[in-house]
């Protein structure tokens, strides 16, 4: 049988996924630099190599290394990310810098093996009617560049165009028989094989490898590197690039070879999917939350409360599920741990990777719905506590974790506020809950922003299949996102907490009128649970307590901050926000009301003269400017005959 090796270029500092596929032989770039003595992946610095000069060569000493020290029939290159197709299936080509002309997957699951044809048989069978197969290339011109040097030239922090002009030259002297293909290539040419990637018969290979390695020695030889950039030391590697286009080309000329064009796939996520396991082997009390970068400071104060109250014979093992949380942030929360305590990252995105996570509102982002599929990322765990980045503990959360929901699929508090919709402050969402939700009572709604999960009863009745389709079928009518979502999927088999671990704050006149229009028991409870017996306080509604220190129970909230290593970026959200409020308000009093300035002077001379002479003279300097906002606000739409109805609208808004 024909011997295929494609060798699969991968970092030494990152424990990437691979493709299950002998064709695909994983090696470690610049192995002479990986201290990891574990590692059992094959290393570019055994036999005759180039290990040491990775930062230089970058995937190109794992292709010396193959020359040098491997036999195949067919010889191929990839990346730990990028892998040539043997599908049909095509996607959207890519535009971004990172990628470009590449097809972006989501991960290496069996599905996208599945789709793109990486099996062995498959392979096998294709590659051996070729005798060499190459990336598709990308067209520059839809880049408005003319040609591959252009490109470069365009790109002085990537590369030193001396550079490239150096290696024109040492083709132009040592291969003058391919200096007219190369020329054409580089100046003429506005097609671009980019990246390294390839496949091609034994004879063939070791000719290339000769030619390409020849004139990369020779050019290294000829550049001074020492005040290179780190991108500018990664020259000879990207020159490689270009000399595997004019290798292309130069194959085509001689019309002699059967050559294959398919698409090049870049994996998005590439981490090992390993399923993580309990941080404690007792007292194990797992606490999740999932939020993006922006809300790191904020769980730092979830983070401080529940060290606050935690108790010396719990472990506690906390989870943060993330795309995007910063390096900085991670050193911070993790540095936050006591002897008792764990925090540990996990991307999710590939679980959803395919499914239509819609968002139609800024203020929300697609990581919200990773709530929906918790314990199927937590396959090792029985049974974890969930909770939103905008919570504080009163008490501590290992008492939540005793709650003996055997019998249920998931434990949580009934939604006050959504019993008050219910009850006429959204009319509409009666009928919703009834008719798109199908729930059997809808005044059993819970919010899910503190939950406790029966992770291993869910994952019985839930599989991640199932959940993928019922995100995409429901993503976009939802109405409250992964909460309605929840509140369907765990319908008529959820255990009602007591309303401490979920006491949500009376932020704005809104959700005040939603607590009293909620059912007298659930309110008189909710009032119980906020006056004296607060186990979890949630500041779920706007606005919260960093943008603005004034909003319902904020000065709990900022009691936790002030011990957070996070409070002085707290501080700095809070400084912004105000800030970004007053501009906002400026500009929506200048579009609403153009003439307000011009009447100013005049209006402010009466008024001032109106408290002056009042008993209204003691009146702070803010009540002063407050009232004098109201009066203008009034008095000009008085003038432009806006009704009364309206302006409180407009100022709800802004």
């Amino acid at each position: 049988m024909t011997k295929i090796k494609i060798y699969v270029s991968h970092r030494v500092d990152y424990n990437a996924s691979i493709i299950d596929n002998n064709i695909y032989i994983p090696v470690r770039c610049g192995a002479v630099y990986d201290h990891n003595p574990s590692s059992k992946m094959l290393g570019d610095n055994t036999g005759d190599n180039i290990s040491e000069k990775r930062m230089s060569f970058c995937e190109l000493t794992v292709l010396y290394w193959a020359w040098k020290n491997q036999k195949a029939d067919y010889y191929g290159l990839c990346h730990y990310r990028r892998y040539l197709s043997f599908s049909n299936n095509i996607g959207t080509y890519s535009n971004s810098e990172h990628n470009q002309g590449c097809i972006s997957i989501p991960d290496l699951k069996p599905e996208t093996i599945k789709k793109f044809n990486l099996s062995y048989s498959y392979m096998q069978k294709e590659i051996e009617k070729y005798d060499a197969i190459f990336m598709e290339p990308i067209d520059l011109k839809a880049l408005n560049i003319k040609s591959n040097y252009e490109a470069m030239k365009n790109s002085p922090d990537y590369h030193n165009i001396k550079d490239v002009d150096r290696m024109m030259n040492i083709i132009k002297d040592k291969y003058p028989q391919m200096y007219e293909t190369a020329y054409n290539y580089m100046y003429e040419d506005s097609k671009s094989f980019l990246y390294n990637c390839f496949i091609m018969k034994a004879e063939i290979f070791h000719n290339f490898c000769f030619w390409f390695f020849d004139i990369l020695f020779e050019l290294e030889s000829q550049i001074d590197k020492s005040k290179y950039s780190m991108q500018q030391y990664r020259t000879i590697g990207t020159l490689g690039e270009r000399l595997l286009g004019i290798y292309i080309k130069w194959l085509q000329k001689q019309n002699k070879y059967k050559l294959k064009y398919t698409p090049l796939l870049f994996v998005e996520d590439t981490t090992v999917e390993d399923n993580l396991k309990p941080a404690f082997t007792s007292n194990n009390i797992p606490i999740v939350s999932n939020f993006n970068d922006n809300y790191a400071s904020i769980f730092s104060v979830f983070l401080s409360s529940a060290i606050a109250h935690s108790s010396a014979t719990n472990n506690y093992d906390f989870i943060v599920l993330s795309d995007d949380i910063s390096e900085q942030h991670k050193r911070i929360l993790t540095n936050m741990m006591k002897k008792n305590m764990s925090i540990r990252y996990i991307s999710p995105k590939r679980y959803l990777a395919t499914t239509n996570l819609t968002i139609r509102h800024q203020v929300y982002s697609p990581d919200l719905y990773y709530r929906i599929i918790i314990p199927q990322i937590l396959k090792e765990y029985n049974k974890v506590i969930v909770v939103d980045a905008d919570m504080i503990c009163q008490e501590d959360i290992g008492a939540l974790y005793n709650e003996n929901i055997n019998n249920y699929l998931a434990g949580g508090c009934i939604d006050s506020v959504l019993q008050g919709y219910l009850n006429g402050a959204d009319p509409s969402f009666m009928s919703y809950a009834l008719n798109y939700m199908k729930m059997i009572d809808p005044y059993k709604y819970i919010n899910t922003g503190l939950l406790i999960f029966n992770a291993e009863k869910y994952r019985q009745i839930y599989s991640l299949e199932f959940l993928n389709s019922f995100i995409t079928e429901h993503a976009q009518y939802v109405k409250i996102y992964e909460q309605d979502m929840l509140n369907m999927l765990l319908d008529g088999k959820i255990k009602f907490l007591d309303p401490k671990w979920n006491c949500y704050t009376k932020s704005n006149e809104f959700i005040n009128k939603c607590f009293s229009l909620s059912p007298l028991e659930t309110y008189k409870k909710y009032e119980i649970a906020r006056s004296s017996n607060q186990g979890i306080i949630h500041y779920a509604a706007h606005p919260k307590p960093w943008w603005n220190a004034t909003v319902d129970l904020a000065d709990i909230w900022w009691k936790y901050a002030k011990i957070s290593p996070c409070y002085e970026e707290i501080l700095q959200i809070l400084i912004a926000k105000q800030a970004n409020i007053s501009q906002l308000r400026k500009e929506f009093i200048d579009i609403h009301f153009p003439n307000i300035n011009k009447h100013f002077n005049k209006i402010e001379t009466t008024i001032t003269r109106h408290i002056v002479s009042s008993n209204l003279k003691k009146l702070k300097l803010k009540k002063l400017e407050y009232l004098l906002k109201s009066i203008i606000f009034f008095w000009n739409a008085k003038k432009y005959k806006i009704k009364r109805k309206k302006i409180k609208d407009i100022i709800n808004k802004i």
